[in-house]
């Protein structure tokens, strides 16, 4: 239905219910991170800023490399990943471990009001990325590029020390 179409009273009602469902997905968020928090879990940096259902929880050492870039904390990262798991499933929540291109993810779901939540990072976490060979590439300049799969051990994340 068109908002045009509407009486006022109809607009406005439509308008305030809007503004309710998102303060209350807010409020849910917020216990939600309030919880992760109290579980030992590092908030992501946009964690304040709204109601998203993805967070990255890769963790970086404080010294630079040799490029200016903060390396992957791996150990820090997987301990954030067992806090979540622990914490997912001391409630009773379901838990799922996906794996894409480059991207390790573990999908929470059951979690009252908020409904799910993706936690990431990068594949290095619980893979070694290794060049398995090469590839011809035709171009304007032909070269050959690396080719590179996953090799991945399971990691057990309850068994990861969190403190």
């Amino acid at each position: 239905m068109n908002d045009s179409t509407l009486t006022l009273d109809e607009r406005l009602e439509r308008f305030d219910t809007k503004c309710v469902d998102r303060m209350n997905d807010i409020r849910a968020h917020q216990e939600f991170w309030r919880e992760a928090i109290e579980h030992g879990i590092e908030t992501p940096w946009d964690a304040t800023y709204g109601t998203s259902h993805y967070a990255n929880l890769a963790q970086h050492l404080d010294t630079q490399d040799d490029e200016g870039q903060y390396p992957l904390d791996i150990e820090e990262t997987q301990r954030q990943f067992a806090r979540v798991v622990k914490w997912a499933r001391k409630r009773g929540w379901g838990i799922e471990k996906k794996y894409k291109d480059d991207e390790f993810t573990i999908r929470v779901e059951g979690i009252p009001g908020v409904k799910y939540m993706e936690f990431y990072s990068t594949r290095q976490v619980t893979c070694k990325k290794v060049q398995t060979g090469t590839k011809h590439v035709d171009a304007v300049e032909a070269h050959d590029e690396p080719v590179y799969e996953y090799q991945c051990d399971k990691v057990a994340f309850l068994s990861v020390a969190t403190d």
